[in-house]
């Protein structure tokens, strides 16, 4: 339904740059979630086309790539723009961060994710999680473990979470 309503609407923009790239972005949002990656980046690239500079627009795209695993230097490119342009915001870091685990990078990784607690995530689920796998990629699953677990209470992790809790590791 967003994405016939979004698809309508934009029809109706005239002359209204931030409109269209506020339409543009949430329709990649739409397109994402329905796992239709082709339109979610199309729409994503036409609101950065528009608006280059939009700090949301870089990071929720750098994020959707690195979630894929798709494209991660171009995310990874993305993302540190977006922290540059809005720096100290704790989802831009957390996204930085998690481009660098995705990528192996896993000390990067960790000092990112950390200013992303530091900055106000210790109770996104998300940002706890990615920082438990970071911990368990650098050796140390006991505390990895705990993150999972403050994850878990804090209520919105992945699907692979309790997974990780009961066993203790990440998943093959």
């Amino acid at each position: 339904d967003a994405v016939q309503t979004l698809v309508a609407g934009q029809k109706l923009i005239i002359d209204n740059k931030p409109l269209e790239t506020e339409f543009y972005t949430m329709l990649g949002e739409a397109y994402n979630e329905q796992k239709n990656y082709a339109l979610s980046d199309e729409s994503l690239e036409k609101a950065l086309e528009i608006s280059p500079q939009d700090a949301t627009v870089l990071n929720n795209y750098a994020y959707f790539l690195s979630e894929r695993g798709e494209k991660l230097e171009k995310a990874e490119a993305m993302s540190k723009l977006s922290n540059e342009l809005r720096p100290n915001t704790n989802s831009f870091e957390d996204t930085y961060g998690w481009i660098m685990f995705m990528m192996g990078k896993y000390q990067d990784a960790k000092r990112w994710i950390e200013k992303a607690l530091g900055h106000g995530s210790d109770n996104s689920g998300t940002v706890l999680e990615h920082y438990g796998d970071v911990l368990y990629k650098t050796g140390d699953a006991l505390k990895a473990l705990e993150y999972w677990q403050k994850a878990k209470q804090a209520g919105d992790g992945s699907d692979k979470l309790d997974r990780k809790i009961l066993e203790k590791k990440l998943p093959d």
